[in-house]
């Protein structure tokens, strides 16, 4: 079973949820995931990120989130760090 919140009794249906399980939008997917190189950073400021993942697996390597009170939570998988811009370049240099 996927890890994904499809419904909410507040706010209904996850429209995140329907969108990714869309045909058209897994051909896009593995469109955009044919096309990347190591390292792979994921931008994740709505909290995406483990619904996009558990539909369309791809390991990342670092995860960053634009509210600085989810720095340190977990996202797919990783603990998520604040932008910054330097982090992709020293990731980089390391491998």
């Amino acid at each position: 079973m996927l890890n994904i919140q499809t419904f909410d009794a507040h706010s209904g249906g996850n429209v995140i949820y329907k969108a990714l399980a869309h045909p058209l939008a897994g051909e896009a997917i593995e469109r955009l995931y044919a096309g990347m190189t190591e390292p792979v950073a994921i931008y994740d400021p709505e909290g995406l990120a483990d619904a996009l993942l558990a539909m369309y697996p791809r390991a990342a390597d670092m995860v960053f989130v634009h509210d600085v009170d989810l720095v340190g939570q977990t996202r797919a998988g990783l603990s998520a760090r604040a932008p910054d811009r330097n982090a992709v370049q020293r990731r980089e240099d390391r491998g």
